[in-house]
Parts: structure tokens; C-alpha cells; sequence
């Protein structure tokens, strides 16, 4: 029974909310045990915040769960948690959100309210209207970003805003084509999916991959990436960003996964590998 609750939380996604430590890793002269404390408090209201978002999802979407081949089996799809269950422990999700957001600073309990305002829309009808749906995924994944920078009153550059959105497009798209090729029944089991082809998506995915790779190796040769590193060598991380994208590509298009992105980061050992390789090297080049 543990794991169903487990599961009703999605548990096994909490890992995206670590995307919160971002802007703290590439402001890596702001590290201190303050700075540290206080994203991980924001990262914790954001598990707690997406918790009660899956759980609302889930909760409009048990007709369509029933028809899907996997997510039959989430808790509420299947009733192995009963919906009272369920709302008590939404609720306590989104006080604790709310607590801890707090804790860090007003401007993280702003990122916090907007996630939940777009994903309470997105639940109950934006992810109905296509490629709205992308865009309002790619604004949740954004707001985890800008509350680990409010977190630490860090700045964000332009620059790093535009490579963000860019990745959660690229994920966001992929994860339609793979739904679009993979359901038995993909209308029945999402309905917007009767607005996209597989042709339009697969360029789309293929467009903003490359759009990544072009944006990024601007930015490593960009006056502000030069002043604020004070290094002109991270165009050496370029290759990294390039054999990435063209990693996901490969996963998508030939071994057709991506549904969850952002799991597939940690799944495929040789993507985790080149990710922790630009880590290391984006690290030990700024700190020469």
C-alpha cells in the first residue's frame, strides 16, 4: 500500500525538481551553506508543489488513464487510493509548498503560486489546446529554474533564459512524438494528439535541437558569457551540448524514447556520462 502513495506522488520524478540547483551551479562563486540550505528548501517546496499538480492531473485524467496502457495503473486511474486519501494528501503537498517557499523568500512563493496557477489551467484545459500544452510544460520546468535564481538573488542572463526554454521545448515535443507513435489508441488516451502528425513533430524536435546547439555556441563566444566567467575557453564545451542533442536524437528517433525526458537523462548512461562530462569541464575551465 506504501508504494501506492509512492506513486500518487510520483516519487519516481521528484528527480526534475533538482533542476532548482542550476543557476546556483553556474553561480558556483555563490556557494555557501546558506545559498545551499536555501535551494534545497526551495527544491522541496517544488516536489511538493509538482506532488499536488500530478495528483490534480491524475484526478481529471482518470478516464483517459484507464485507456492507457501504463497508466491504468496509477492509483487513482486503478482506485487502489481512495479520492479522500488522495485529497488529504494533496492538501498537505500544497500547505507544505507554500511553507517552504516562504521560508526561502517572497519572489519563490510567487514562482511557486504561478506553477500551480498554469498547472491547475494546464490540468483542466490547457493541455487540451495544441502546442499550448508544450508551452505551458516548458513555462513549469522555467519556474523551477528562476526560483533556484530567487533563491540565491541570483541574475539570470538572457542568454541562459533562451537555452532553458529552448531544452524544455525540446523535451516537451519529443515527449508528443513518442506518445503519438507509441499508444495503441493515442487520441483516446490524449486527446490533444489529434492536432499533431508525427512528420510536423519530428521536425519540430529535430528544429529546436539544433536551435539549442547554434544559441549555445553563441553564447560561449558572447561578450556577457566572457565578462561573467572571465574565461574565452567554454566554447570548448561545445562538443558536449552537440553530442548530447545528438544523443536525445537517437534515443527519440531510433530507439523511440522520450516520453519522459527528463528520466531518459538518468537512464542512458552515455547521455548521464556526456552530461556530467560538460559539468566537469564547464566547471574546471571557470575555475582556471
Amino acid at each position: 500500500m506504501l508504494l501506492e502513495y509512492f506513486t500518487l506522488v510520483r516519487f519516481h520524478q521528484w528527480h526534475k525538481n533538482f533542476s532548482v540547483f542550476l543557476v546556483l551551479f553556474l553561480n558556483q562563486e555563490s556557494i555557501t551553506e546558506d545559498n545551499i540550505f536555501t535551494t534545497f528548501l526551495a527544491m522541496f517546496a517544488f516536489i511538493c508543489a509538482s506532488s499536488f499538480v500530478y495528483m490534480v492531473n491524475d484526478f481529471f485524467d482518470q478516464e483517459y488513464d484507464r485507456a492507457h496502457p501504463v497508466k491504468r495503473n496509477r492509483p487513482l486511474a486503478a482506485g487502489s487510493v481512495s479520492l479522500h486519501a488522495a485529497g488529504i494528501i494533496a492538501s498537505l503537498a500544497l500547505f507544505l509548498a507554500f511553507y517552504l517557499s516562504l521560508l526561502v523568500n517572497l519572489p519563490a512563493f510567487y514562482s511557486i503560486l504561478l506553477y500551480l496557477v498554469i498547472n491547475l489551467f494546464y490540468s483542466s484545459f490547457g493541455k487540451r489546446i495544441p502546442f499550448l500544452d508544450v508551452f505551458l510544460l516548458a513555462i513549469g520546468f522555467m519556474l523551477r529554474i528562476l526560483c533556484g535564481a530567487y533563491a540565491i538573488e541570483a541574475t539570470i542572463s538572457h542568454w541562459f533564459v533562451i537555452i532553458i526554454t529552448q531544452f524544455c521545448f525540446l523535451f516537451g515535443f519529443s515527449k508528443r512524438y513518442i506518445e503519438l507513435i507509441s499508444y495503441t489508441d493515442p487520441i483516446k488516451s490524449r486527446p490533444v494528439l489529434a492536432y499533431y502528425s508525427k512528420t510536423a513533430l519530428k521536425r519540430i524536435v529535430l528544429g529546436v535541437g539544433m536551435s539549442i546547439i547554434l544559441v549555445y555556441t553563441l553564447y560561449t563566444f558572447s561578450d556577457r558569457c566572457i565578462q561573467t566567467f572571465q574565461t574565452t575557453d567554454l566554447p570548448y564545451t561545445i562538443p558536449f551540448v552537440f553530442l548530447g542533442v545528438w544523443r536525445f536524437f537517437y534515443q527519440v528517433y531510433y530507439r523511440k524514447i522520450g516520453e519522459d525526458p527528463a528520466s531518459l537523462l538518468l537512464q542512458d548512461k552515455l547521455l548521464a556520462g556526456i552530461l556530467t562530462l560538460w559539468a566537469l569541464s564547464f566547471t574546471l575551465i571557470i575555475h582556471l
